[in-house]
């Protein structure tokens, strides 16, 4: 299954996405259990530090979320791959931008869910980067 052209996925990203594409499907449900141990992580980072965009995460994290929603038994394999990859990354500990560390820490993980629900044609769940 070849990777697909992802309009506004930052150059520098790429390598990263083409890597988590590649990885085995997990279920929708392992997912959220994921998501909802990296809420609990930023909430965390956040009380400990002000440059944690709050706001912005938790709107990342409800994207990633939405997404989720979206599948089902006859979601295509490629969808699936591309929900979960976008997922992975908003979760990833060391993506391009830390994000428990810098003020612009999650604009590279709106990026990457931006592009992602931009070509499962979701549009009204795009996230505004500040």
């Amino acid at each position: 299954m070849t990777f697909p052209d992802l309009p506004g996925l930052p150059p520098t990203i790429l390598p990263t996405a083409r890597k988590l594409f590649r990885e085995p499907l997990s279920t929708a449900d392992a997912l959220r259990s994921e998501l909802k141990g990296y809420r609990h992580a930023v909430h965390r980072a956040h009380d400990g530090d002000e440059n944690v965009d709050l706001d912005l995460a938790i709107k990342l994290i409800e994207c990633a979320e939405a997404m989720l929603d979206l599948q089902n038994p006859s979601t295509p394999e490629q969808t699936q791959k591309l929900i979960q990859l976008a997922v992975r990354y908003l979760i990833m500990e060391e993506d391009a931008v830390s994000d428990m560390t810098s003020v612009v820490g999650f604009d590279d993980d709106a990026a990457v869910l931006n592009a992602v629900v931009r070509w499962l044609g979701h549009d009204e769940l795009v996230v505004p980067i500040p």
